[in-house]
């Protein structure tokens, strides 16, 4: 709320009208004449006009059944989703722009209302609850999940089929086709897709034989 306020009087125009599309004055802590005052403001002027360029083309990048199923948990409960939350719910830096591989097959699958900008928030459909509690289902009784069969399998062969009709927003059409391609072929990176790389093992034989160790704690 109070960010909204200063961003009202001292921000540019696109930031201002960028924050009005994804703030939520309902939840705020302020008189109703304030809160009618907002919610009439964010219906007149909210737009998202603050975006870059994705840094790939998508293809790069597949994550895993578990983060997938993570990232439907968070569009289910919260009835959005965006690049960065896709981030957040796979266990990413904040800023990759790979988190647009997920939310292009969310697009294209339907779970999502598609945007005109990559990042831009992304409002869930009636559908991506449905998927979510199927894949929850499916993974209470198998005990894990697949991108080649069950909820997600499927969820993953339709993607083939998608129309001309189907709203694709931001998403090139032969962008995506060409990364479901290198999805399909296990080109692409897998796994914990947007976490950091691992440390290297540590040898614990080089710290026990080291002066440091006698020295601290008295091995001579």
């Amino acid at each position: 709320m109070w960010l909204t306020r200063w961003a009202r009087l001292k921000a540019e125009p696109e930031l201002f009208h960028s924050l009005l599309s994804v703030v939520g004055p309902g939840s705020w802590g302020a008189p109703a004449d304030e809160l009618a005052y907002w919610q009439r403001l964010k219906s007149e002027q909210a737009s998202w006009e603050l975006g870059a360029p994705k840094k790939y083309e998508l293809g790069r990048r597949l994550a895993d059944p578990a983060r997938v199923l993570a990232s439907l948990a968070q569009l289910s409960f919260f009835g959005w989703t965006s690049w960065v939350a896709v981030n957040r719910t796979t266990d990413g830096k904040g800023d990759l722009h790979d988190a647009a591989d997920l939310l292009s097959i969310f697009v294209m699958a339907g779970l999502v209302e598609p945007a005109n900008d990559w990042q831009a928030p992304h409002a869930a459909t009636a559908k991506a609850t449905r998927v979510f509690l199927s894949a929850c289902r499916e993974m209470h009784l198998n005990g894990k999940l697949s991108l080649h069969s069950g909820v997600l399998g499927n969820l993953f062969a339709g993607l083939g089929v998608a129309t001309e009709e189907v709203p694709s927003g931001w998403v090139d059409r032969t962008e995506f086709g060409d990364a479901l391609r290198m999805w399909r072929s296990g080109e692409a990176k897998t796994g914990r897709a947007f976490a950091p790389r691992p440390a290297e093992p540590m040898d614990p034989e080089k710290i026990f034989a080291s002066s440091d160790w006698d020295s601290l704690f008295d091995e001579n």
